[in-house]
């Protein structure tokens, strides 16, 4: 994914103890948390397939993905993870993806499909009508929807549990595997 000061990346920790979601239905919920944000936007989910990182349940509005959906499962939780464009240049964005693809050898090797970005399939939340949309407005957004809902938020725990042993230890841990997965990848 790519990231400046106008993207807003969120995940939302759910214990599972708390939830018997499918992997469908976990995409429909933080999918459905959007649209309640935004109700005069037609927000859709499906695939927007030349846009980067495409997926069953991209969010869009007139065949442009604004968003992206991801997942992740934990023995302890499911997290729904979510990538926005809100404002900025979203054709330098795409652009900057499809030159990484080109010069990563994406469509130079057969295991994995890549699509072809076309930066028309992508959009802001800034151009679909919302102007005046910055990042802080849509975390407060989101924020007011959520306790709407009835959800509790919790953001206070978030910078001290980054700070414990714990959470060191196990993105050491993880930083491994992804090293070591690097080092068995062959060069192209």
């Amino acid at each position: 994914m790519v990231s400046d000061p106008d993207v807003l990346n969120i995940s939302l920790f759910i214990p599972l103890a708390e939830t018997t979601y499918s992997v469908d239905e976990a995409y429909e919920e933080i999918a459905g948390l959007i649209q309640l944000c935004w109700p005069s936007l037609p927000i859709k989910t499906y695939e927007i397939v030349h846009s980067y990182c495409p997926g069953k349940f991209d969010l869009s509005v007139d065949d442009q993905k604004f968003a992206g959906i991801a997942q992740r499962r934990t023995p302890n939780a499911l997290v729904l993870m979510l990538y926005m464009s809100v404002s900025g240049n979203q054709d330098f964005r795409s652009q900057t993806v499809a030159d990484f693809y080109t010069q990563g050898g994406a469509y130079t090797q057969d295991r994995w499909q890549f699509p072809t970005v076309d930066k028309a399939t992508m959009t802001t939340l800034a151009a679909l009508d919302l102007p005046t949309i910055t990042i802080p407005k849509v975390e407060q957004q989101l924020l007011t929807t959520l306790t709407q809902q009835g959800e509790s938020v919790d953001l206070s725990s978030a910078p001290e549990f980054l700070r414990s042993s714990q959470f060191t230890t196990e993105q050491a841990t993880q930083l491994k595997k992804i090293q070591l997965r690097n080092d068995q990848l062959p060069i192209v």
